[in-house]
Parts: structure tokens; C-alpha cells; sequence
């Protein structure tokens, strides 16, 4: 019974982890510490607990509101009843963990904690089908519902690093703008996704098969332009002036190789750079 319970515990824990280990591999920049993710990676795991009970709340009230079976039950229980309420407890999980911790310093850094939540919350919620229903849905699982909320992740993660970034430089309108996208838009996605998968017919799942393979050329292609445009969050300023001489280092703002100094960030005030400029316009593709 023992070897049994690990093989089915490896199978669960095991494909989540792997893509943990993968998104942490792509921050070239300036590594995360271990035991932030990890904190992170926890707190997606503990938030599967209120996410059980609201969509336990909703998804009674979609069944009473809309009749069972029904596309506008399906289309209400996959965006409402459980996208939303999963993309909100993982988002939430992931500022109460990381939000205000001096380590969430550059843009891709969002991504790797939002991943790490979602993945912690897709981790806790693999071992129950898993043990539930064994290897082959874990087999399934592997390659359906764990990078599944990777993407969801990614695309939180871009948008809470516009947030930090907007809001390290007191733009509070462009912080709810992209606070509010980093929940919509993986709600949208994860929404359409089970949504196809609820319906079970043969042109929703065609239609799902065609989603997926585009969501996940997307996402990868969107991960590699985020890495490449990482971007320091500049720390606020303090309220008084250093004294002569005691001047700090400027920091290094950029990638090694871009073009923008340090000193060109510091003459250029609150004007974006051309690398924020680019970053904006990636936020605004995919809006």
C-alpha cells in the first residue's frame, strides 16, 4: 500500500514541480530565492481550501439560476463558478506571499511567483484526482491540466509585473489597470478551456485541441519576450536626501547587452523607456 501511495504522490507532484524548475531556469537576470517560491508555491497549495468552498457556493447557485446541462450552465460554471474563483485565490495567494517582499524587483519576477502559485494550487488539486482515479489521469493530467495553469500563470504574471512596476513609480491608475487584467485575462482563458471540456461534444473538444495548441505557442513565445525585456522595479525613493559622497551605486537597470543605462533611466524622470515602451505594447497585444 506504501509503494503505491508514493508511485501515485511521484505521478501527482512530479509534472507541476517540472515546470516549476523550468520557469525558475528562465530568470537569467537575478534568481529568486528558493524559499520565497517555495512560500509562494505553498500558498497556491493552502488556497485550494477557499477556492472548494466558493466554488462550492457558486456552482449551486449556477445550477439553480441556469438549467443542468444547458451551454449557458456550462459556459456560467467554467468562467464564474470556477476560472474566476480559482484565478482570484491564486493571485491572492501569491501578493500575500511575495507582494511587498523586496526580492519582487524585476518584471519576470512576477511571473516566476504567479507561476509558482499556480502551480502550487494545480499541485494539491493533482493529488486528489490522482489518487482518486489513478496513473492514467495522472498520465492525462501531465499533459492537460498542469500546463494549463502554467499558462494561466505566465499571463498573471506579465500583468502583476506591469502592476509592481507601475506601481514602484506611482502610476496608481496603470497599477489597477494591469491588477485588473492579471485576474480577467487567465480567468478568460482557463474559462474557454473548461468550458470546451464541460461541453464534451465533438467540434467543443476540436475547438479545444485548436486552443491549447495555440495558447501554449503564445504563452512559450510570450515567456521568452518577457525574459529577454526583463525590467528592474525601482525601489520608491526615500523622503530626505543623502548626504555628499554617500551617493549609492546606480543599479543596473536592464538586461546585459540592452542599450538603456542607468544614467538614461535616471535623466528620463517618469517618461517610459523604450524597453517599458515595448513591455506596454506587449501588455496591450494581448489585452
Amino acid at each position: 500500500m506504501f509503494t503505491i501511495m508514493t508511485i501515485l504522490a511521484v505521478a501527482a507532484l512530479l509534472p507541476p514541480l517540472y515546470l516549476m524548475r523550468l520557469i525558475y531556469k528562465k530568470d537569467q537576470v537575478e534568481k529568486e530565492p528558493v524559499k520565497l517560491v517555495a512560500k509562494t508555491f505553498l500558498y497556491g497549495v493552502i488556497s485550494t481550501f477557499p477556492a472548494i468552498i466558493l466554488e462550492m457556493i457558486l456552482g449551486l447557485l449556477v445550477l439553480i439560476i441556469f438549467p443542468n446541462y444547458s451551454i449557458a450552465y456550462y459556459v456560467a460554471d467554467a468562467f464564474i463558478a470556477t476560472a474566476l474563483v480559482e484565478e482570484f485565490v491564486k493571485l491572492h495567494a501569491m501578493k500575500l506571499a511575495v507582494w511587498k517582499n523586496p526580492a519582487f524587483n524585476y518584471t519576470f519576477d512576477g511571473v516566476v511567483y504567479a507561476v509558482a502559485a499556480s502551480l502550487g494550487f494545480a499541485a494539491l488539486e493533482n493529488v486528489e484526482y490522482v489518487f482518486m482515479n489513478g496513473l492514467g489521469t495522472a498520465a492525462i493530467r501531465a499533459i492537460t491540466s498542469i500546463p494549463g495553469h502554467c499558462v494561466f500563470g505566465i499571463f498573471m504574471g506579465m500583468y502583476l509585473g506591469l502592476a509592481k512596476l507601475s506601481e514602484s513609480r506611482g502610476d496608481q491608475k496603470r497599477r489597477k489597470v494591469n491588477m485588473c487584467k492579471a485576474l480577467i485575462i487567465p480567468a478568460l482563458i482557463h474559462g474557454f478551456y473548461d468550458c470546451m471540456l464541460m461541453i464534451g461534444s465533438v467540434w467543443s473538444m476540436l475547438l479545444f485541441l485548436i486552443f491549447v495548441v495555440g495558447l501554449d505557442y503564445v504563452a512559450i513565445k510570450m515567456l521568452n519576450t518577457l525574459e529577454e525585456r526583463d525590467l528592474l522595479i525601482p525601489a520608491p525613493k526615500p523622503p530626505f536626501m543623502s548626504m555628499p559622497g554617500n551617493d549609492p551605486k546606480p543599479m543596473r537597470t536592464e538586461r546585459p547587452g540592452n542599450s538603456q543605462t542607468p544614467e538614461r533611466m535616471q535623466m528620463s524622470g517618469n517618461s517610459m523607456t523604450p524597453e517599458e515602451e515595448k513591455l506596454a505594447e506587449l501588455e496591450r497585444k494581448y489585452k
